[in-house]
């Protein structure tokens, strides 16, 4: 054996492949479908289920006519406030004209709210946002 160079090659042993399988399988499977739960959940929150555009600015009511209104259907309000995450004045948008943004957690809520108040809130325009 002198002079001769011997080149030894390591391999792993066949139960350190198995294992590594094993644990690598799974490990990527997680991965792959939390990437895939993941895109599905983004590309749904960047989807617009809203009808958040609105009117525009200048078919809104003033903001003062949206708060009388409000205060002469409490009784409504509170049911729509029942069915709902939350319901604001939007006077952001539009400075000096409101309009409701209403903020609802399932479609059979969004539905119950709607037969409360139809297609506007007693002549006021809103948007629903499904959260």
């Amino acid at each position: 054996m002198h002079g001769e160079t011997v080149v030894r090659t390591h391999s792993l042993p066949t139960k350190v492949l198995i294992v590594l399988l094993i644990v690598a399988l799974p490990c990527l499977a997680v991965t792959a479908i939390g990437v895939l739960s993941s895109t599905a959940l983004i590309g749904w929150l960047v989807t617009d289920h809203s009808d958040r555009k609105g009117l525009p600015c200048e078919q809104l009511p003033t903001a003062g006519h949206v708060r009388r209104v409000i205060d002469e259907h409490q009784a409504e309000w509170r049911q729509v406030q029942q069915h709902s995450d939350w319901v604001e004045v939007d006077t952001e948008r539009c400075p000096g004209k409101a309009d409701l943004a209403i903020y609802y957690p399932t479609e059979p809520d969004k539905a119950r709210i709607k037969q409360v108040i139809g297609d506007s809130f007693f002549g006021i325009p809103y948007r629903m946002v499904l959260v």
